[in-house]
């Protein structure tokens, strides 16, 4: 292993489209591009340059480049140009890596950066991870593993198979043209836009957030689709194979492929390219304050008409009132009537003296007339006629 030297540093090693190039950096940017088909040529560019260098070394047709001292980290920034179809590795922490234009198989990892990856691929295996990073990915072809731990994955126009797990990150590829994927995510949304090979099986799984699947209008597939706590819809024509709110089967324009679509927590979603335009619309419009009702000019004011005023009416006759009807007295206490033995056992005189008693008693029943009109159970008219019948 040899080291270069030098806060800048640039050289050219012979290759092929065959060979292999590894680059390990610790802190700052890695750049690759497609350079010439018979060489591989390095920049490099050292911030801190305390004695470190770039070490390189080659075995057979392998390539690999890495900082000459790990610690303490040295900034450095490689930019880096291979053959087309050359094989690319990269890794490294506190950096970001960038990789335009080529067309040999890709392994990137990065730790706390970020990953760009444009125009690549074509042969072999397209594999980036990325811890506490973002991915974002276009015009890439291959077989296209991807992994990502918080961080968010963008792809657009992929061709190729597709195999995707992230945490605590989404995935959201536009404008591609998958053979199938398989999609996991914990604490994402997935979201899918490419045709559909009849015969391949793909699906897309999340935990927690959305899953959406954009096909042409044409597309002919069948798709379980099935959410915990979510809305299901599809806005392709389709029928119902079986299911239930939340847990649905469906066949849509005679089916091909097969498609599982889930979540546990989020709506699942099937719709045309192109719809999701006009949904975002609709919903913009929704959200915007409606338009206000014209303004509506006031009623003309039309007075009441006068209304005569009432003849005057005479006064009503006084009625007389009525007459007073004096308190009722206080009611004697009935006295003890003896009962048929002691009867039995009178003298004549205690006899008569019993027969005046009960007159007495059948004379009390005006004080009972007085007490009922004084309680309202009589009228006036009525007590005036019971009285005048016991007279």
């Amino acid at each position: 292993m040899e080291t270069l030297y030098g806060e800048h540093i640039e050289r050219d090693f012979p290759a092929g489209p065959d060979f292999e190039v590894d680059i390990h950096g610790i802190s700052g940017e890695i750049k690759v591009r497609r350079g010439a088909d018979d060489r591989v040529r390095l920049k490099a560019r050292l911030d801190e340059n305390d004695g470190a260098g770039i070490s390189f070394e080659q075995v057979g047709t392998r390539l690999s480049f890495r900082p000459s001292v790990a610690s303490p980290p040295i900034d450095i920034d490689f930019e880096v140009e291979i053959p087309a179809g050359c094989g690319l590795g990269a890794e490294s922490i506190h950096a970001d890596i960038d990789v335009r234009d080529t067309e040999g198989p890709i392994r990137l990892h990065s730790v706390h950066g970020d990953i760009n990856v444009s125009h690549a691929g074509g042969s072999g295996i397209v594999s980036v991870e990325s811890v506490d990073g973002d991915l974002s990915l276009s015009r890439i072809q291959g077989e296209i593993t991807l992994s990502s731990v918080n961080g968010e994955i963008q792809m657009s126009e992929a061709d190729g198979v597709l195999n995707v797990q992230t945490t605590n990150g989404g995935l959201i590829v536009d404008r591609s043209r998958l053979q199938r994927f398989h999609a996991n995510t914990q604490n994402g949304e997935l979201r899918i836009e490419t045709p559909l090979v009849s015969g391949e099986h793909s699906f897309a799984r999340s935990t927690n957030g959305e899953v959406e699947l954009i096909v042409p209008a044409d597309s002919a597939f069948t798709v379980q689709m099935k959410t915990t706590n979510g809305d299901l819809s599809c806005d392709l024509p389709h029928e119902v194979i079986n299911g239930s709110r939340r847990n649905r089967q469906l066949r849509v324009n005679g089916g091909g492929a097969t498609v599982e679509l889930e979540t546990a927590n989020g709506d699942v979603r099937v719709r045309s390219t192109g719809a999701g335009n006009e949904r975002a619309h609709h919903e913009r419009d929704n959200h915007v304050d409606a338009p206000r009702a014209p303004h509506m000019p006031s009623a003309p004011h039309v007075p009441a008409p006068h209304m005569p005023h009432a003849p005057t009416v005479p006064p009503t006759a006084a009625v007389p009132p009525a007459p007073v009807i004096p308190p009722s007295p206080m009611m004697p206490q009935m006295p003890s009537i003896p009962g048929p033995d002691v009867i039995r056992d009178l003298s004549p005189d205690e006899l008569s003296e019993l027969e005046r008693e009960s007159d007495r008693v059948e004379s009390e029943n005006t004080l009972t007339i007085l007490a009922r009109l004084e309680n309202g159970d009589l009228s006036v008219d009525e007590a005036m006629h019971r009285l005048e019948s016991l007279r």
